[in-house]
């Protein structure tokens, strides 16, 4: 039994009632304890014996209570974490623990024994319990012994592949370096050898085996020159792993350290939790366009605007606090033509704001009430000064220009409002020059408003609107995508007239996503994905046709508008969305889940996601807001980014809803001569530097250029091709923009534009 009891200490496991009674009984056996009917007792003469000569430690030290070190010695002894024995009278004799010292309040923490009745912070000697007011004698200085105590303090993870961001993520290969501690008043921890176990499929170790330098008490070391090494398989999710560290020294100790590693798909510094969350979706863009570093704009329930970099650190300037709940989604535009992004919120605090990326405002605009809406910037009258859209909740619709000033006629006071966190629609139907606002409102109609704040036309829908409608533009017509309440989802013509209504299952709560995934020239190949509240993601073509595989049913009610992109590049798009049963979803266009999907969050996830290579490691990243904060997950594939169709909440920063569904028309990537044509670049990755090919097809080509855009859509450099030729020319990209200026290492798109051709958009991935 007690080389069983021995298994309990250096394994850390807690005492059952036998090993309880077996430690008892050997500590009895020691001091040579005279049991009998009558209570039990033995000597503290007796005890410095039993630990020098039966359990083997280096010192212990007996002191009578009139020695002028007494408190003080014992004092020094609890700070070393080494206890003592007392013996105290007054009411009969007792020897007792002390395993503690309160500096503050001078007082000592006993160990009375008696089933812990009496155990507590006491001052000595005449604030003891039970009558007992006299301390006679100690044992103390007590240590050593020839065994140490070794405990696991910390593990540091650093990845031999992966993304280098000290968190291990499915699919990394990690060296695993654990500091171990040597508690005090135990011996040296000397030869120490440990061996790392798991018996999980998940992991597979490569290196078992660590050496330590040897470890005195209360210090610690780390096998800082041979780590473990561990091998996460892909697939595997989120998870936690166990292992065992098998620890051997001094020729006949061991100990089992049981700890976990967690495999995460967060990205490094994320989340970043906000308290009341974030119902809205993320804006990542360049706000400075100064760095190419991206940053991540939200705003929260708590009324406060956040920006982040992407390590997840709030910026300078924020948060700001604009006095009340923010509802609805932030959008970004360049409001004062300074090459940098502003922030649009709006709140319930009757408040639109505008905020420069360093957290200065451009304008604050008080309307009449609340806010619930995501506010929309355009152009709405073509003469380069962008506008602001917002409707309170007293259903008038505001037009605020950049500088913060209301656009003329307008107030306009509609019939009702929006449902919370909608925004409008924006665009020019019907070819005048002017953009048209479309307006779902909770009566259950549309209203389509002009520029004069007149209304164009209204259409009555069959169920009140919960999400925004979404404009479609194919081929230079445009078409109006919107759901409702009662499950019905309309198409419209540009003048509102219904061209199809079709029954879906449950309330549609979220903005209609549409996209092209073919490239075709034939509208009735658009696809159009929507969730609903019946726990069900629809896929449907223009027609109303279920694709294969959908609808796609979910555990809970689907409020997050969906992103779309090829997440593992295998060909196939994938679709992003959150559900009410705390987990994020993602479902490729064939029906079936994505590799590490569904990713379980712990919080409710209503905001749209929004997809961006934003760490430069070639692997899409995925923002979303929770209940709880804001997430940022770093997709792993070994494939590297696909296609991206929808990223974005609304199809772009400014939150417009409309979308160009056209089909992108290019000549394809074979070399001829006299027509345009673009090549892949070679080699792909970028290391150093790459060749793109392209042709001209007459010398009569103006302006011709290689364009490279971000994840995002903007424009990082423009290329001036210097006296191109008829036919095949190479370009040499160095990784620099036209100023000489490195690029950052990421996912980047390029065509050939001309005035009067644009090619079809190329991928490329610099690594440095």
């Amino acid at each position: 039994l007690l080389d069983e009891l021995r298994t309990y200490y250096v394994t850390n496991t807690p005492l059952n009632n036998e090993m309880k009674a077996v430690v008892s009984f050997a500590g009895g056996v020691s001091v040579e304890m005279n049991y009998s009917s009558n209570g039990s007792g033995a000597y503290l003469s007796d005890v410095r014996s039993a630990l020098l000569y039966k359990f083997d430690y280096d010192t212990a030290t007996p002191y009578n209570s009139n020695h002028p070190n007494f408190y003080s010695q014992m004092q020094q002894d609890m700070m070393q974490a080494k206890p003592c024995e007392i013996g105290i009278s007054g009411a009969g004799g007792h020897a007792i623990n002390v395993d503690g010292y309160n500096t503050g309040e001078d007082t000592y923490h006993l160990n009375f024994g008696w089933g812990g009745s009496s155990n507590g912070w006491y001052t000595l000697p005449s604030g003891m319990p039970a009558g007992f007011n006299s301390v006679d004698n100690a044992v103390m200085n007590i240590q050593g012994g020839i065994y140490p105590f070794i405990e696991f303090d910390e593990m540091f993870v650093t990845e031999t592949s992966g993304d280098g961001d000290g968190q291990v993520n499915p699919g990394e290969t990690a060296q695993i370096r654990i500091r171990l501690t040597n508690r005090q008043s135990f011996s040296t921890a000397t030869t120490v050898v440990a061996t790392l176990e798991c018996t999980d499929p998940r992991a597979t170790i490569t290196d078992p085996t660590g050496t330590y330098n040897d470890i005195p008490p209360g210090s610690s070391q780390l096998n800082l020159l041979d780590p473990f090494e561990v091998e996460f398989n892909e697939g595997i999710g989120v998870c936690t792993i166990p292992f065992t560290l098998h620890v051997t020294s001094n020729g006949g100790y061991y100990a089992d350290l049981d700890f976990d590693i967690e495999v995460t798909l967060n990205l490094a510094g994320w989340p970043v939790l906000i308290t009341n969350g974030v119902p809205g979706s993320p804006a990542i863009a360049d706000l400075d366009n100064a760095d190419n570093d991206l940053e991540l704009a939200c705003g929260d329930k708590n009324g406060e605007v956040h920006l982040y970099n992407m390590n997840g650190t709030e910026l300078g300037g924020f948060p700001y606090n604009t006095g009340n709940q923010i509802y609805g989604s932030v959008a970004l535009a360049n409001l004062d033509g300074d090459e940098e992004l502003e922030i649009v919120a709006a709140s319930r605090a009757n408040k639109v704001v505008a905020l420069n990326p360093d957290g200065s405002t451009l304008f604050d605009y008080t309307t009449d009430s609340n806010l619930l809406c995501t506010p929309v910037v355009a152009d709405l009258n073509g003469d380069g000064v962008q506008e602001i859209i917002v409707q309170t909740i007293t259903k008038n619709l505001y037009v605020i220009d950049q500088t913060g000033t209301i656009y003329p006629n307008f107030p306009v006071t509609l019939p009702n409002f929006m449902y919370s966190g909608v925004g409008v629609a924006v665009e020019d139907l019907d070819g005048d020059g002017a953009k048209e606002i479309l307006v779902p409102c909770n009566n259950g109609v549309l209203y389509c408003i002009d520029t004069s704040g007149s209304t164009v036309w209204s259409t009555t829908l069959s169920g009140t609107p919960r999400s925004s409608a979404t404009i479609v533009k194919f081929n230079n017509e445009y078409k109006i995508v919107i759901g409702v309440s009662n499950g019905h989802l309309y198409i419209l013509n540009s003048d509102g007239s219904v061209e199809h209504e079709y029954t879906l299952s449950g309330d549609i709560r979220t903005s209609p996503v549409v996209i092209n995934p073919t490239n075709s020239n034939v509208i009735g190949d658009l696809v159009i994905i929507v969730g609903t509240l019946s726990s069900k993601l629809y896929v449907i073509d223009w027609n109303g046709n279920d694709l294969a595989g959908f609808p796609y049913s979910v555990p809970a009610g689907i409020e997050s508008t969906p992103a779309v992109a090829d997440l593992d590049g295998n060909g196939i798009y994938d679709i992003v969305f959150g559900c009410n049963n705390k987990y994020l979803y993602s479902i490729d266009m064939n029906g079936n889940p994505t590799s590490e999907f569904p990713i379980y969050f712990n919080h409710d996830i209503k905001s749209s996601p929004q997809i961006a290579d934003v760490d430069g490691d070639g692997d899409y990243d995925i923002a979303v807001g929770t209940n709880a904060g804001m997430w940022i997950i770093d997709y792993k594939t070994p494939f590297g980014d696909g296609d991206l169709l929808c990223g974005i909440y609304r199809f772009n920063l400014a939150r417009t809803g409309s979308v160009d569904c056209s089909p992108i028309t290019g000549v394809g990537s074979d070399p001829q001569l006299h027509k345009y044509f673009i090549t892949q670049n070679f080699p792909n990755p970028v290391a150093n530097q790459t060749s793109i090919s392209f042709g001209l097809p007459n010398a009569q080509v103006q302006n011709a250029q290689l364009k490279m855009y971000n994840l995002l859509g903007q424009l990082v450099s423009s290329y001036n091709i210097e006296n191109p030729k008829i036919g095949e020319n190479t370009f040499v990209w160095n990784g620099k923009d036209n100023n000489g200026k490195d690029i950052p290492n990421g996912v980047y798109f390029y065509r050939l534009e001309t005035d009067s051709y644009q090619s079809e958009i190329k991928k490329l991935i610099l690594l440095k």
